[in-house]
């Protein structure tokens, strides 16, 4: 279709993307020279007529709204060849990359970012949900949020764009309605078909804490509906946090009930500072913890000991499964090859098991040592780091072997990795945090959420570095 001209005046330069029965093109405008967008809906088997009523709404809602960081409407038609039968919307091209393809890349926000970010895009919605009636966007997320002349000093300017889920509060009247909007950024009434205004704040919630934390709404562990991102955030201010558990409270009740009343209270937080808990810098060591972390004004050491091996149910039928295939090749009494298998396995993961990690940072330089312990002195070491499986989703923490790193001075980053690996229905989280130099980096693995927000915070305020977050979701 590339090169095709439509509507005697559109031709289509590049493919967007793609949904069922729908398709978004970069064309260009050969009235104006102009790019633009060009979204078709075609007549094919999958044609619905819900589609047909969502598109309609999108091109009546463009054609009613002017504002600098949403499309503007330019024209509609229907498109009618051998080959192609559709509807079109045109609507002007924004440039820009999305909030999306920055995850992707593993770009990090810092604090005062995500709050020019939440202000720029709190602003977008305070228009819309001012219309009347009230226009509501349904699908904020990632990939519907573009940025474009940002610069050192600036994250530039915010655009929402994709308005194909967009609803005003005068057209869900009726019995039927459609469920529009994307898993992980809808709250509970948006599944119920009751959008309201205070829907896309969540939605505006639910797409903060993914850029701070990496790990996809959908993803995050709940509680009671409620999304449980706070162990994973331990660098941000406190009412910074406290602000998005609002945003995203699944209780119309309890959440924001406008846009206004959200940017009121990001720019002038009302909660007293006497109900602030401990500064990010001064997080504790979980009670439950059994790393020892040992430290002065010169020198800092983590001390991160192995786990005990255990046989769990699977482990202890395969033994038993083995003895008794054992004795018949044999010709010994199954009881003492019973007795030999373990004895055997645990004498061979004693040896790593029992050995301690050190990571040790002083005045001069870095190390990791593996009795054992870790300290900074003249040397920096890194250790990698073997696991062995207890069960899906779960790790034992063990020593490797020690290989020479670098100077302490060439320090440039340290980073805390939210993890999430997935395993059939199973799913983990746990923390890594990285020490970077100029061309080397070295690990303190596989941390429960409590130990590495603990410890970044600790080597953040020693060390006199920002903590950076990044993250990584695996599956197996």
């Amino acid at each position: 279709m590339l090169g095709q001209v439509l509507g005697e005046r559109y031709e289509l330069k590049e493919y967007l993307s793609t949904n069922p029965g729908r398709k978004t093109f970069l064309a260009r405008d050969l009235q104006t020279e102009e790019l633009v967008i060009i979204k078709l809906l075609s007549f094919g088997l999958d044609f619905n007529w819900q589609d047909l009523k969502l598109f309609e709404r999108e091109a009546e809602t463009l054609k009613s709204l002017s504002h600098p960081a949403i499309p503007s409407y330019i024209d509609s038609f229907e498109v009618d060849l051998p080959h192609l039968k559709c509807f079109a919307i045109t609507q002007t091209y924004i440039s820009g990359i999305s909030l999306d393809r920055y995850l992707k890349d593993g770009r990090v926000f810092t604090e005062q970012e995500l709050k020019e970010l939440a202000k720029s895009l709190l602003k977008i919605l305070i228009y819309l949900h001012g219309n009347f009636p009230p226009v509501i966007h349904r699908d904020i997320k990632p990939s519907n949020i573009l940025i474009n002349n940002r610069s050192g000093n600036s994250l530039g300017d915010v655009y929402l764009v994709d308005f194909g889920s967009v609803q005003t509060l005068a057209a869900r009247d009726g019995r039927s309605f459609t469920v529009t909007g994307s898993y992980g950024y809808m709250p509970p009434e948006q599944f119920g078909g009751r959008a309201v205004p205070a829907s896309d704040l969540y939605a505006l919630g639910g797409t903060l804490i993914y850029l701070i934390t990496g790990i996809h709404p959908g993803d995050l562990p709940q509680k009671d509906l409620k999304l449980e991102f706070e162990s994973l955030v331990k660098n941000l201010s406190y009412e910074l946090v406290s602000w998005l558990q609002l945003m995203t409270e699944p209780s119309l009740d309890k959440r924001f009930s406008s846009a206004e009343a959200a940017l009121q209270e990001l720019e002038f937080p009302s909660r007293s500072q006497s109900s602030k808990p401990k500064a990010s810098g001064l997080v504790t060591a979980p009670s439950s913890t059994q790393i020892i972390l040992n430290q002065n004004k010169n020198a800092l050491e983590i001390v991160i000991p192995g786990e005990k091996f255990a046989f769990n149910r699977n482990q202890i039928f395969g033994i038993t499964l083995l003895s008794v295939i054992g004795s018949l090749v044999l010709g010994v009494n199954p009881l003492i090859v019973m007795v030999l298998i373990p004895s055997i396995g645990c004498l061979i993961n004693t040896a790593s098991l029992k050995i301690r990690d050190i990571f040790t940072i002083d005045n001069s330089a870095i190390s990791w040592r593996n009795q054992k312990q870790i300290s900074l002195n003249n040397r920096l070491q890194k250790i990698r780091n073997f696991f062995l499986r207890k069960s899906p989703g779960e790790k034992f923490r063990t020593e490797g072997k020690v290989n020479l790193l670098d100077k302490r001075a060439n320090i440039t980053h340290i980073y805390l990795l939210n993890c999430l690996e997935k395993y059939r229905e199973h799913q983990t989280f746990y923390q890594i945090i990285q020490v970077c130099t100029k061309e080397k980096t070295f690990v303190l693995p596989a941390l429960t959420i409590d130990e590495g927000s603990w410890l970044i915070n600790e080597l953040s305020s020693w060390l006199k570095l920002p903590i950076e977050v990044r993250s990584q979701t695996t599956k197996r």
